[in-house]
Parts: structure tokens; sequence; C-alpha cells
């Protein structure tokens, strides 16, 4: 899965930096790939499926949205139990 993420460990796109990978299930979806990030503007811990995270970092990429941070990303997620601040 690591090798079809937009992201790699300890890269840093837009305000987002990938600090952890953790596979739930089978592992054989995208969706089955969590990726904790931190963001460097809102200094906040957080964990996203690498599907979403794929798909905003396109937009991104493209200029679709203007940054990719924090509150980028969590407008597509719905709750937030897995947000921390640090």
């Amino acid at each position: 899965m690591l090798q079809f993420s937009k992201i790699q460990q300890n890269q840093c796109i837009g305000d987002v930096e990938a600090v952890d990978f953790k596979v739930l299930g089978d592992g054989t979806q995208m969706g089955h790939l969590i990726i904790s990030c931190e963001c460097k503007k809102y200094l906040k811990r957080f964990d996203v499926q690498a599907s979403v995270l794929n798909w905003k970092i396109s937009k991104f990429l493209k200029g679709s949205i203007e940054c990719l941070d924090y509150a980028s990303i969590k407008s597509y997620q719905f709750g937030s139990s897995d947000v921390q601040n640090f």
C-alpha cells in the first residue's frame, strides 16, 4: 500500500507531514492504510485514510485547493476523535 501513497513517511506536502502509517484489517485497499499526520499550521496531529489524503494531495498539486492542512483535510472527514493538539 505504501507505494501507492502520494506522501511518504517524514515527507511534508503543504502544511502536512506524514509521521507514521498503520494498516487496518487485511490492508488490501487504500482505505485500510491510515496515515498519522502533523499539521504545521494548526499544530495538530491526526489520522486520515490514505485514499482521502491522496485525493486531497492531488487537488492541492493541481491547484484545485489553495492549501493542504488540517482544516482542508478535515472538511472531508467526519468525527474528530483522532485529533491531538501538540
